[in-house]
């Protein structure tokens, strides 16, 4: 039984990487993401009954519930019940402006944070209207969760959170929400140097 099991696997294999590669990109390696499709193909081949059918339409959706596992613990997602995720959608829209004041101080705002005081052309006009339009491109370039970790991390329109508190508020992990600051921070600084 055992060496059925092992020859179903080793004969299967060419599955588990063809469907690994469709997951390339999204956080593991090529190699870790073979290796869990393969313990769901295991998984699968302990419970797979011959009658029933052939071997690899029963063992896919085990080989992409494993890979799929992996990558969700691996990016430190929290699953969201579906009847929740209205609630988090709904927080996550929040009106966006570079220049109103970060939590509640008057005189900081996100355009003054991105405005590079010791560039050369210091005589840049931080509210022309070309500037404040290449602000809000720069924003726009942000995808939603980036955009969310930003207005949260700076108070713009809201009180100013912590990353622990952006974390419990889109259910993800405090790095992951660090991660994501980091992320768009970079974005929004490249985005501004090629202009």
């Amino acid at each position: 039984m055992k060496e059925d099991r092992n020859k179903i696997v080793t004969d299967n294999m060419g599955l588990v990487v063809s469907t690994a590669r469709k997951y390339q990109g999204q956080g593991l390696e090529l190699d870790d993401l073979v290796s869990e499709g393969t313990i769901g193909m295991i998984k699968a081949a302990e419970r797979y009954n011959p009658e029933k059918g052939g071997f690899a339409a029963f063992a896919l959706p085990e080989i992409k519930k494993s890979i799929e596992a992996a990558i969700e613990q691996q990016s430190g997602l929290y699953r969201i019940p579906r009847k929740e995720k209205s609630v988090v959608e709904k927080k996550r829209r929040v009106p966006l402006s570079v220049d109103a004041p970060l939590g509640g101080r008057e005189n900081i705002n996100l355009l003054s944070l991105l405005v590079n005081t010791n560039a050369k052309d210091s005589d840049i006009d931080a509210t022309s209207s070309s500037y404040m339009k290449l602000i809000i491109d720069v924003l726009d370039l942000l995808d939603k969760r980036e955009r969310e970790v930003i207005t949260c991390f700076y108070g713009i329109r809201r009180d100013r959170l912590s990353l622990a508190e952006i974390a419990a508020q889109m259910c993800i992990k405090r790095e992951r929400a660090r991660q994501i600051r980091d992320k768009a921070t970079r974005k929004i600084r490249k985005a501004i140097r090629k202009s």
